[in-house]
């Protein structure tokens, strides 16, 4: 099944694109979701049905919007003739060390989360 797609935003580690064979079609969105999820360097990827959109996160450093489109190709989903724009400027470094903050600030609080829930714990039992 062959679609158009429209790139909607790239930066160096975030990519979304329009996939119109997702819109309201939950089955599609999902096959598309773990296609893509299985591709070496991809982090996540979540598909908004509503939209026919969908938002892929990966490591720069092991893959590329191009290449992620590539294997949407490959899988059908998107035409032979389309290419990925280049994405607008951040540098490689700077997008990787957004990501780890990102998921160092996540860390934080879900560890001060578990060690409050704990004490709610201990002092109930005491």
């Amino acid at each position: 099944m062959q679609e158009q797609f429209a790139r909607i935003h790239h930066v160096p580690g975030r990519l979304r694109l329009k996939l119109p064979a997702m819109k309201r079609n939950d089955d599609t969105a999902r096959r598309i979701e773990r296609s893509v999820t299985a591709l070496p360097g991809v982090r996540d990827a979540c598909a908004n049905t509503l939209t026919g959109s969908i938002v892929i996160r990966f490591y720069p450093r092991l893959t590329t919007g191009e290449q992620i489109v590539a294997a949407l190709r490959a899988d059908g989903y998107v035409t032979a003739g389309m290419t990925l724009a280049a994405p607008a400027r951040t540098s490689v470094a700077t997008s990787e060390r957004s990501a780890s903050l990102a998921d160092a600030i996540a860390k934080k609080a879900v560890d001060a989360l578990v060690e409050r829930c704990a004490v709610a714990v201990i002092a109930a039992l005491i």
